[in-house]
């Protein structure tokens, strides 16, 4: 039986960094996935550019139920940013993805069908 059948709550855990275009791209194909209970954490590893920030709490402001921004206050590097994400996590099942679409969201189901 896979994950969704279980309807455990998803976290997914996205690392940050001076990321303007992709954001908002990534974060609609997330919601077009019908999963039940999830929310994205998007951790910003100390952005050079104040344009970041903003896209995270936009979307934050406008997904409150389910964005999550952490914004730390100096680079600690992607492992660090992610293990951020880890601690402040509420789901029975976690999800790394980048923030460049490196990881495309479509694929997010087929891991979770996957999964037992």
């Amino acid at each position: 039986m896979g994950l969704l059948k279980k309807k455990k709550y998803i976290s997914i855990i996205i690392p940050v960094f001076n990321s303007t275009r992709s954001l908002n791209e990534l974060i609609r194909g997330i919601l077009k996935i019908p999963l039940k209970k999830y929310e994205i954490i998007l951790v910003d590893d100390c952005s050079e550019n104040l344009k970041t920030q903003k896209i995270l709490f936009n979307l934050a402001k406008k997904y409150k139920n389910i964005v999550k921004v952490i914004v730390l206050s100096k680079n600690l590097g992607r492992t660090n940013a992610v293990l951020t994400g880890l601690n402040y996590a509420s789901g029975d099942y976690n999800i790394i993805m980048d923030d460049d679409l490196q990881h495309d969201p479509k694929y997010i189901n087929k891991f979770l069908k996957l999964g037992h």
